[in-house]
């Protein structure tokens, strides 16, 4: 009897525990969550209670360029940040897809304020280490499968990888014909973008190599460079023709060509390592970029190279709307966003590049 009644017992707290945690990420569920915050809500009435509303920024975004089961990784670590700065003073809960509430019972809103702060500042230092390892592991894989496949590799930021970069020479002609074809479809639509993609991979590719990378990751960001606009071909002429600057309205759908970069280079298997480098040429040092508002070494280091190639050719080139910037003024405005916009050791290396004639614009050129 006293077995079966300790059997029971068990089992009872089994299906209580899968009935009021989520699966998933090991918090309580959005039911179990709510009739938790009534009951903290009554007991602390008289005094203070906070409820906390957690949404994880691009999610779909990460999913796309990492996978879903990485995403729910990244829900799993959210959780995780959540709990490890909660502890006993509170319940986190998950209410459904990248939704997260944590109830707070005598706790004021200064002090709530404080709490998130905290899980925030520990979710990014999380991710940024993901990602970093992400881009990294991708580089060997890379490697990989350019040196021969069939092998293990390793990733060094300086040195050349074991085996890797045999047959670097051959990359550029065995996807020729593919960036070739999809550069010419935006030549096509818009002249432009196909001369500024081909400068933004050239100085990209300089830097990249003056900054000691080795041969792979030149190779993949001279890549990304050619395709980092090309989901352009999906913006209204209209738009990409305009012959004077976007409303806000327009400049919202100009920016969704990142997003459709991805969905157009995620479906050619043998390319899919630019996407990390491609996505991320319009985030900002300082998070004030898109698509996913990224800071400082969370940024895929290609993607800083190719932020300041970018933004230098785009001030030193001719447009329908404006004349071409010296660049002398170029480079001042660089300086000025050392640390704002541009990764400032990178930015103080592009512009020692261009001050020795490294990186000199066709139109510019004697």
């Amino acid at each position: 009897i006293a077995a079966i009644a300790i059997k029971n017992a068990s089992l009872y707290e089994t299906i209580k525990h899968e009935v009021q945690i989520d699966s998933l990420t090991g918090v309580f569920n959005r039911k179990y969550f709510f009739e938790k915050f009534a009951s903290d809500f009554d007991e602390s009435r008289d005094k203070a209670c906070s409820l906390v509303y957690l949404n994880i920024d691009d999610l779909k975004l990460f999913n796309e360029l990492y996978g879903t089961e990485e995403g729910d990784r990244a829900l799993m670590l959210f959780a995780e940040s959540c709990r490890d700065t909660i502890r006993k003073n509170g319940t986190v809960g998950r209410l459904g897809g990248k939704e997260f509430a944590v109830s707070l019972p005598f706790c004021t809103a200064g002090l709530a304020y404080e709490y998130v702060e905290k899980i925030r500042a520990e979710f990014e230092k999380k991710q940024t280490e993901i990602e970093r390892s992400f881009t990294n592991a991708d580089m060997a894989v890379y490697s990989a499968k350019r040196g021969g496949k069939n092998k293990t590799v390793i990733y060094t930021v300086a040195d050349d990888l074991e085996n890797g970069g045999k047959n670097i020479k051959n990359i550029a002609l065995e996807y020729a014909p593919t960036i070739y074809a999809l550069t010419a479809a935006i030549d096509a639509k818009d002249h432009y973008t196909f001369n500024h993609s081909q400068n933004v991979s050239k100085y990209a590719t300089v830097l990249a190599e003056y900054i000691g990378l080795n041969e792979d990751h030149v190779e993949i960001i001279r890549q990304a460079g050619l395709l980092h606009d090309i989901g352009k071909i999906g913006i209204p002429e209209a738009i990409l023709s305009k012959n004077s600057r976007l409303t806000d309205e327009e400049y919202e759908v100009m920016k969704k060509h990142v997003e459709g970069s991805i969905s157009m280079i995620k479906h050619l298997p043998s390319l899919d390592y630019v996407i990390p480098s491609a996505v991320s040429h319009h985030e900002r040092w300082d998070g004030k970029g898109y698509p996913r508002g990224i800071a400082g070494e969370a940024i895929p280091i290609g993607g800083r190279c190719l932020a300041l190639a970018d933004a230098f050719d785009a001030m030193v080139s001719k447009r329908a709307y404006k004349s071409p910037m010296s660049i002398e003024d170029a480079v001042a405005e660089i300086k000025k966003n050392l640390g704002k916009q541009f990764d400032p050791d990178l930015g103080i290396k592009f512009i020692e590049l261009i001050e020795d004639g490294k990186i000199v614009p066709e139109n510019h050129q004697k």
